[in-house]
């Protein structure tokens, strides 16, 4: 262990605190704030550099009078099996940054603004923290885990703002990680055992036979109209409603470990269509205008759609659209005016891995 940032400093309760003060108090909502930061200026960049402060040591340390952690500590209750986390930030956060937006309280401009400065303010400290790193070790290749590396917009970044040259992020970053991370730590340091493992796919989860899927379709069959088709037919139907604007519920193998859909429990839907992401976010997912929704692509067509050509299995890194594709796929509804790049929570498809989607997505 080089080195530790100790409690009460933590750019996860930054960032939560922040979350709160915008309005959006579920447990998780820090990734509202990472997709609203495109549709703002960091006007408030100046007021953010007083919460967080970087040292020359390479690491930070926060204002903790900004918050409640530290003095008061901060409730946790389970209701419907969730976490609800009690309000974090203080009054004097208001009193830098003016009154917190009300839940469900319109978006203004201001909002906007202090969410890009909140995202560039984590992206200042998450670099110094890492440029520090490859300066003391003289490493090109770096594993990333932690709750705040499901910051997709930043660890797009990596590449372009480090001189690390490999980048590895596990699909449940997060606190789900502790789990396989602890039978790693048995296996590895208590059993001495050899590392032959890489996880290089995220299917770790439940997966159910054909037999399993008809006997909940029979068992429903006064709700659900069904045909059983071939793998063959199976792909051409989907791509032609696919390009009918149709939208499908993609189900196959095993389910996906961490927070994104991978193509195993996933929506699919035509990008071409500018009402497509609306349709979704407001029919479908039933959540802000804001949101945004992932590409999929063919591995080898990377390099001619994104800017960035490394590979993105996990969909845990935001990469730069190229400029003559934007129009092309418009349902990545980033402002182009505001001065931030159109970018893309990307995953990339390799036929090994993928089986049908690759198929249809070919």
């Amino acid at each position: 262990v080089m080195d530790v940032v100790d409690f009460p400093h933590s750019l996860g309760i930054f960032y939560t605190a922040l979350t709160q003060f915008l309005g959006f108090w579920s447990y998780g909502d820090e990734y509202k704030v990472m997709g609203l930061s495109a549709f703002g200026e960091p006007k408030y960049l100046d007021e953010m550099r007083k919460i967080v402060k970087l040292k020359n040591n390479g690491l930070f340390e926060i204002d903790t009078s900004y918050f409640l952690h530290d003095s008061e500590g901060v409730e946790m209750t389970w209701l419907n099996e969730k976490p609800a986390i009690g309000r974090i930030f203080s009054d004097k956060l208001e009193d830098l940054l003016g009154r917190c937006r009300e839940k469900g309280e319109e978006l203004s401009q201001r909002y906007r603004d202090i969410a890009t400065s909140v995202q560039l303010m984590y992206e200042e400290a998450y670099f110094h923290i890492l440029n520090s790193l490859y300066k003391r070790t003289g490493l090109k290749n770096v594993a990333l885990a932690g709750g705040c590396l499901q910051n997709s917009l930043a660890n797009g970044k990596i590449y372009d703002k480090t001189s690390f040259k490999n980048v590895y992020i596990p699909p449940a970053a997060h606190d789900a990680g502790g789990a396989i991370g602890a039978a790693f730590y048995l296996w590895h340091h208590i059993l001495d055992k050899s590392r032959n493992f890489e996880m290089n796919f995220p299917y770790w989860g439940p997966q159910f036979n054909k037999e399993n899927i008809k006997m909940v379709l029979m068992r429903e069959k006064a709700n659900i109209n069904y045909e059983e088709l071939d793998e063959e037919e199976l792909n051409k139907k989907v791509v032609k409603e696919l390009t009918e604007g149709k939208i499908i519920g993609w189900f196959q193998g095993r389910s996906e470990w961490g927070p994104r859909a991978l193509g195993n429990r996933s929506i699919l839907a035509d990008p071409r269509g500018k009402e497509i992401k609306d349709i979704l976010n407001a029919r479908i997912k039933k959540r802000e205008w804001f949101r945004p929704f992932a590409p999929v692509i063919l591995k080898e067509k990377t390099e001619e759609w994104f800017e960035r050509g490394e590979e993105v299995s996990f969909m845990e890194k935001v990469y730069n659209i190229k400029e003559n594709k934007i129009k092309v796929m418009d349902v990545v509804d980033f402002p182009h005016s505001l001065g931030i790049f159109y970018t893309a929570l990307t995953q990339f498809l390799g036929f090994w891995s993928y089986g049908d989607e690759y198929k249809v997505m070919g």
